[in-house]
């Protein structure tokens, strides 16, 4: 997956947290999704083969991210679908509007690493800070 946006793991009891990066709104929600990706998948490309619309309103920025992250956790575990290619037509604080370009997942050509139920809100964090977007979210596992 293409990502600009980075990503480090932050290891904590019963959960798995991300710390995450960009030096646009585009580049931290792009890079939340490839480190999510990173979480799931040991081996294996996706290739794009089936596009899913997704759209998002929440009434803040952290809670548009842990909403953004649980609908990928749900094309994975419900699904079974891996990602590979994010298009934003509307980024906004409290809005995103996505074309998520999937592939079925395969046993021959993938190998997961686990199971993630949920982003949570548990120490969420995101923030600007002038042209840099940082964040912090745990997930149950």
């Amino acid at each position: 997956m293409s990502n600009k946006g980075r990503s480090e793991v932050v290891a904590h009891t019963a959960e798995v947290g991300l710390r995450i990066y960009g030096a646009s709104l585009r580049e931290l929600f792009r890079g939340a999704a490839g480190g999510l990706l990173k979480l799931y998948k040991k081996k294996g490309s996706v290739s794009p083969r089936r596009r899913v619309h997704i759209s998002l309103k929440a009434g803040a920025v952290d809670e548009l991210l842990v909403l953004w992250l649980n609908e990928l956790i749900f094309l994975v575990a419900s699904r079974r679908r891996l990602y590979s290619k994010i298009i934003f037509r509307e980024l906004t604080p409290a809005a995103l509007d996505a074309e998520v370009w999937t592939e079925a997942i395969s046993p021959r050509r993938h190998s997961l690493s686990g199971e993630i139920k949920a982003a949570t809100y548990h120490r969420i964090s995101v923030a600007r800070r002038g042209n840099r977007w940082r964040a912090l979210v745990f997930f149950d596992v």
